[in-house]
């Protein structure tokens, strides 16, 4: 909880605006003469100010001014160095510095570019939003003497109580009108009231971390008051009951600072910086990267009179192309797809106008041929399409079960290869199935039993698939759920159902769909198979006894002959 500042003079001296996060009611009201000091201008008045000492001896320090030169609208933040002296303490320079003893630079206080300048003593903001030029001074503006040594200001240990704009340090402190240097802005008012509540352990909310957002302001010609929102941890605050908004009341275009000072509940006052920009600006270029055919360009410009940054896009310069008409491929050379090649940048494109880029090894067409044509196969060709562009001639339809596929580059060498490896692996789980079925079979076990069996591990098969795709299973997982009732696929009991048998059920579960294998060029290698599992269900294969043990035996080495097929095709794989 907060309690009022407590000035300790011995080490740095900042107006730390943490301190209403304390945990403590208790607050201190400083001892003004000792803590404090006044300065003394040139015309005699009398200023309050403090001297942040460079050690506990008490005999360096400096005092923190705000200087605001004739031709700057921003204040600039200053360090008089003072040291004692005989028991008094004297100016000794002017520096930008006040943290390293041995880095100080001192800057000419008789230098011209101090005339007629204004300043007066402050204290250093804490806060990184409180940056320079926002700390706050502590007594009122007074005009540079130049032609006085270090301004003719002198410095007295002497009664608060005597200097004339301020009626004690515990509850008189200004914040600058940054705008004009001769106005000020009263927090008298902000401070008793957090005090008050302090005393009476009610808990202020401090502004300090809340989020002010600046509405863009566009010149006018008129005075225009910005739009603020202040968000406080996830809340929007209300003007003029959780806070008010100072700001300069300027219309020329250009930076500008405003205060958003806490009331009511809250307390604190974050100063935003903003600008108004020109409704026409005054651009001077100050970078720019011409375009290509691969990027767009940027000019970056600045506007001389409010000083926006202005950053213009410059579009990207057309190919050059080069059109390379389409080659049928052959069993003695490869062909290519119609394509066209930058001269410039060198890529390959499918169009004229560069919107679908490629790659060399894209547009070349491998020569295939399956030695069963799918066309011939209603079920194959139920999901698929034939497509000249696509690796083994075939591609997924936009209706049907394959339809999810069909958006994926089924002319691209790379994807499909990838696709085809994956499919494999799943048909080789699916073969793994044999000697589930056959120890079954060996066991005495029903077609009920082998086709229930058989039926649940084709789900299990094809729910491990999706194990690297965390999507692919949740969508998988929902159809099933929307089909079925049930996220694992359909139940055994549900397929005997549709197709009238335990035999037809045995099937599914050792089938695959047609279409994938003719889209990734495995139609051949599992044709065998098809042909065996057909036979099966249809009742031809022998011998033709009824005896279903004997049937679901001939089943079982017609898969394995298909299996045995698959293993000398991956051997042959690895063998080139």
């Amino acid at each position: 909880m907060t309690g009022f500042i407590d000035y300790q003079i011995d080490t740095q001296y900042d107006l730390m605006r943490d301190f209403y996060a304390s945990d403590s009611i208790s607050w201190v009201v400083p001892e003004a003469e000792r803590n404090c000091f006044v300065l003394i201008d040139s015309e005699s008045r009398r200023h309050l100010c403090s001297i942040t000492f460079d050690d506990a001896s008490r005999r360096s320090g400096y005092i923190t001014i705000l200087i605001k030169t004739e031709n700057s609208r921003w204040y600039e933040l200053g360090f008089l160095l003072v040291s004692r002296e005989n028991g008094v303490m004297k100016v000794k320079g002017l520096t930008l510095d006040c943290e390293d003893i041995s880095e100080r630079s001192f800057i000419p206080m008789n230098s011209p570019h101090f005339k007629d300048c204004l300043f007066a003593p402050a204290e250093f903001i804490s806060d990184e939003r409180y940056y320079v030029p926002t700390a706050f001074p502590i007594s009122s503006f007074t005009k540079t003497n130049t032609d006085a040594e270090y301004w003719g200001i002198t410095v007295a240990e002497t009664s608060v109580d005597e200097v004339s704009d301020v009626k004690s340090v515990s509850d008189h402190f200004y914040i600058a009108d940054i705008y004009s240097g001769t106005d000020h802005i009263d927090v008298t008012d902000l401070f008793k009231d957090a005090n008050e509540k302090a005393s009476q352990g009610i808990l202020v909310k401090s502004l300090d971390t809340a989020t002010v957002t600046v509405a863009p302001i566009t010149y006018s010609g008129e005075s225009q008051k910005p739009s603020v929102k202040v968000e406080y941890e996830g809340m929007t605050l209300t003007e003029n009951v959780d806070y008010v908004v100072w700001y300069d009341g300027y219309a020329e275009p250009g930076p500008a600072m405003l205060i958003t000072a806490g009331i009511g509940d809250f307390f604190g006052t974050p100063a935003s910086l903003y600008t108004v920009s020109c409704a026409t600006h005054s651009l001077t270029e100050i970078s720019f990267s011409d375009s290509s055919c691969t990027e767009e360009g940027k000019r970056e410009s600045i506007c001389s009179i409010c000083g926006d940054t202005v950053v213009e896009t410059i579009p990207r310069k057309a190919h050059n192309m080069t059109h390379v008409p389409e080659v049928k491929p052959t069993e003695e050379s490869d062909g290519n797809r119609e394509h066209w090649i930058c001269g410039v940048c060198e890529k390959y494109f499918l169009d004229e106008q560069g919107t679908r880029e490629t790659t060399a090894a894209k547009v070349v067409k491998k020569y295939f041929k399956f030695i069963h044509d799918p066309a011939d196969s209603p079920d194959a060709m139920k999901d698929i399409v034939k497509d000249e562009d696509a690796v083994y001639g075939f591609r997924p339809g936009e209706t049907g079960s394959l339809k999810k596929y069909a958006a994926a580059d089924w002319s691209d060498p790379e994807l499909v290869e990838q696709g085809r490896l994956e499919r494999i692996a799943y048909h080789q789980e699916i073969a793994g199935m044999f000697e589930l079925l056959e120890q079954m079979q060996s066991e005495g076990k029903s077609v009920e039993e082998i086709a229930k069996a058989v039926s649940t591990r084709r789900n299990e098969i094809r729910i491990e698939s999706y194990k690297d795709d965390p999507e692919g299973l949740a969508t998988l997982k929902q159809r099933n759920l929307e089909q079925y009732g049930h996220e694992e696929g359909p139940l055994p009991e549900e397929q005997y159902l549709k197709y009238g048998s335990w035999e037809k059920v045995i099937e599914k579960a050792f089938s695959a769909n047609k279409g994938m294998d003719v889209c990734l060029g495995l139609y051949d290698v599992y044709y065998d198979e098809y042909i065996a599992l057909s036979r099966f269900t249809e009742g031809t294969v022998p011998p033709q006894t009824g005896d279903t043990g004997i049937s679901i035996i001939c089943l079982s080495l017609m898969l394995i002959a298909g299996a045995a097929l698959l293993k000398e095709t991956l051997c042959r794989g690895r063998k080139k």
